[in-house]
């Protein structure tokens, strides 16, 4: 951040001290400076939507919910699926990363009725087509959240 009021409302908004601390570590990983200022953007986003120092640890749903409230609130009406799609994957992507940084995530549990089936999409995905981390972990996310939501309504 170069400009003065970009820089103030980074170093006073939620959760700065936590903010920092997150992108400071990226830095020191080997992040460069478009990851580093893209990821700070959404750190803010994301602080002004979920309370990092609730006592329970965050959970997927808290965060998908966030995530797509904001982006339909961010997204201009003309703004396709496809876009809308990407900045909620993004801010989810994100958020866990900072989250699991603090020690606040709440790991969604695999349902182990399908365990084996899930490791070996999974796997398939990395190794035979060569999708990347982030794209793994959302697809494992979405399964895990399908997963829970079939478990719920076969129970009731």
């Amino acid at each position: 951040m170069k400009r003065s009021d970009a820089v103030w409302i980074y170093r006073t908004g939620r959760f700065a001290e936590e903010r920092r601390a997150f992108l400071c570590d990226l830095n020191e990983r080997g992040h460069g400076w478009h990851t580093l200022r893209q990821t700070n953007k959404f750190l803010l986003v994301i602080a002004e939507r979920v309370n990092i120092r609730q006592r329970m640890p965050i959970t997927e749903r808290q965060i998908v919910r966030a995530a797509r409230d904001w982006a339909a609130m961010t997204c201009a009406p003309s703004c396709t699926g496809e876009s809308r799609d990407y900045v909620s994957k993004r801010f989810i992507f994100v958020a866990k990363q900072w989250f699991r940084f603090l020690g606040k995530w709440c790991e969604p549990g695999r349902n182990p009725q399908f365990k084996p089936e899930l490791d070996s999409f999974l796997k398939q995905l990395r190794d035979e087509r060569g999708y990347t981390d982030q794209t793994i972990s959302s697809r494992e996310s979405a399964l895990n959240l399908f997963f829970e939501w079939l478990g719920n309504w076969v129970s009731r």
